[in-house]
């Protein structure tokens, strides 16, 4: 009796399970439908609509919802469904190398005063919200939305595109390509027509300072290296220093640091940059200390070539860095 009553329940739970996985794909099914014939790149959702995406488990697919309203009720709702529209579109485009391992959709639920029962139930007290549904294996809604929660993006608080997208890429595990801020330098145009006169020049001074013997002035190596930590300090890092920081707290409430998507690109860069500068400190130093270590002249030479090459190596590692990202430093965001 105790057997087929434990054969019944296990029947039935694998039934359940089949019809809940089965329920799962469809709505995916669904969502990947409607995904592809929104032009906005939003899916627009009724309350019906939303809770039985939201409400439903398990959930294989996760959400990012921008509750909206008319423009009667909520003037700035048309430009963020705009913005919001134009970053789900970059997402879509992504290759699936850059993209979450899991299904990922955006949409916009339009709320009216009216809607009460719904609006209390998911504390929704202002609009426009742009809020996270990551995936569950369990259902966790309906419950009030937390404007403190990570899956919470402070729209009142302005709206970016770069932040959006670094709050995208922090949610599903993405990489979006964060466009750095308006670094619009009046000369560039013309350090780029007299770019061959330049390299010619470097290479003349170069030329002189050894012939001459200037290189073993400590002063010329004090200046280059000066000259070097104010570029590392006044380029393109600036963007790192404060539009990454360090710690985010992922969708299982777990902080990382140095998290994924962009933002561990950034803080990379910095640091390697920041590490370089002071090997090539280091290294200029002990070329200036070679007589007073190494007693041998031909030990001096050997020694000093070898720390001239790393240096050479150091500082080329920076200006291919530089030259790699240039581009986007000086690219100009209207949005952001």
């Amino acid at each position: 009796m105790h057997v087929s009553k434990r054969i019944l329940l296990c029947f039935l739970f694998i039934c359940s399970f089949k019809h809940g996985a089965g329920s799962d794909s469809k709505r995916l099914a669904q969502l990947e439908r409607r995904r592809d014939r929104s032009p906005s790149g939003l899916i627009p959702f009724n309350i019906e609509e939303f809770q039985d995406v939201v409400e439903a488990a398990p959930r294989s697919y996760s959400l990012f919802v921008m509750f909206s309203a008319d423009s009667s009720l909520c003037q700035p709702c048309a430009s963020t469904k705009r913005i919001i529209g134009m970053i789900a579109k970059e997402y879509y485009a992504l290759p699936s190398s850059k993209s979450s391992s899991k299904p990922v959709f955006f949409a916009v639920v339009n709320v009216k005063t009216t809607d009460q029962e719904f609006l209390i139930r998911y504390g929704l007290r202002h609009v426009p919200v742009f809020y996270h549904f990551g995936r569950s294996k369990s259902k966790t809604y309906p419950k009030q939305l937390d404007e403190r929660s990570a899956d919470n993006y402070p729209v009142q608080a302005g709206l970016g595109a770069n932040t959006l997208r670094e709050f995208i890429n922090s949610r599903c595990g993405s990489r979006l390509r964060v466009v750095r801020g308006n670094y619009q330098i009046p000369f560039v145009e013309t350090v780029r027509m007299f770019k061959p006169f330049i390299l010619f020049g470097v290479l003349a001074i170069a030329a002189v300072v050894v012939f001459t013997g200037a290189y073993k002035s400590p002063m010329l190596w004090f200046a280059v290296v000066m000259l070097i930590y104010i570029f590392s300090v006044g380029g393109g890092h600036y963007s790192w220093i404060h539009n990454s920081p360090l710690a985010v707290v992922n969708q299982h409430g777990v902080t990382e640091y140095i998290a994924g998507g962009s933002r561990s690109q950034y803080v990379a860069e910095g640091f390697f940059v920041s590490a370089t500068c002071v090997s090539i400190s280091i290294l200029v130093i002990l070329v200036q200390e070679l007589p007073s270590v190494i007693p041998n002249k031909h030990g001096q030479t050997a020694a000093g070539l070898f720390f001239l090459f790393l240096t050479s190596v150091a500082i080329t590692f920076l200006l291919t860095l530089y030259h790699s990202k240039m581009p986007q430093y000086l690219q100009y965001n209207e949005l952001s």
